[in-house]
């Protein structure tokens, strides 16, 4: 075996590795908009989790899974600990490019009393004291989802802050 022939698979191994760590920084999320992305979540995690279980204390989050989609947007999907970490509560974060919020969904719990679901019975609930002329007008609020929707008003107003 000539010295030409033998360099070829150390070639390859370098072409390799250094394939592998462009890759492995693209899937890390070495971006400015993921970086923004998490401090997002990890600076207003309490509130995030007073929106989900208002009657619960949150004991740690751990980020389970990110996913990086072809148009640049990324997932974040995160895991909410409670009450001595009896339970959990998943939510996928959606985020553009750029690292600003798109939209939560749920990915998971293992409550009966789903996130968001007490904030929205809480309303429920209060709409009943509303005198009959201001119903009309504040009918929005018995959307089911209202909590969800403004956590996520609020997050993304916390971006502009």
């Amino acid at each position: 075996m000539t010295r030409h022939e033998m360099a070829r698979p150390a070639e390859f191994a370098v072409c390799v590795a250094l394939l592998l760590a462009v890759v492995s920084a693209a899937a890390a999320g070495e971006t400015p908009g993921f970086t923004k992305a998490q401090n997002l979540i990890d600076d207003h995690k309490t509130v995030i989790a007073r929106f989900m279980h208002p009657t619960s204390k949150l004991d740690k989050i751990v980020c389970t899974k990110t996913k990086c989609l072809e148009s640049g947007e990324f997932c974040l999907v995160y895991s909410f600990w409670f009450d001595t970490e009896k339970y959990n509560s998943s939510l996928r974060f959606k985020f553009f490019e750029d690292g600003s919020l798109d939209c939560i969904d749920l990915a998971g719990t293992t409550t009966w009393i789903k996130p968001f679901q007490a904030g929205d019975l809480l309303l429920k609930v209060a709409w009943h004291f509303v005198p009959a002329p201001a119903t009309n007008r504040l009918a929005w609020l018995r959307t089911d989802g209202f909590t969800k929707m403004m956590l996520e008003l609020w997050l993304r107003a916390q971006q502009k802050a």
